[in-house]
């Protein structure tokens, strides 16, 4: 079995908020973005969601995102993302 990918989904954050949690010096946080983009593929459209990631001490995201793609037909498709993600070093890919 070959799989291939329906979109590509790309997106970014124009608004966003961190609160730090636990004791001082803590490098955990809670945090919300909201996002906006667009998926390229056999789905296409347009793409909103919120995502509230919470950022643990290893410095590791928890992904916690739901939104939806709004088809070019004008179809609604609910999404939620979930899963593990690192930040990398501004430059560093």
């Amino acid at each position: 079995m070959q799989l291939s990918p329906l979109y590509i989904l790309r997106y970014r954050y124009p608004d966003g908020w961190a609160v730090t949690v636990g004791g001082e010096g803590s490098k955990e946080e809670e945090q919300f973005y909201f996002a906006e983009g667009r998926c390229a593929g056999s789905i296409s459209g347009a793409f909103r969601a919120a995502n509230h990631p919470r950022r643990r001490s290893d410095g590791s995201y928890l992904m916690n995102m739901q939104g939806f793609i709004e088809t070019e037909d004008g179809a609604l498709i609910m999404v939620d993302y979930q899963g593990y993600g690192r930040a990398y070093p501004v430059g560093r890919r």
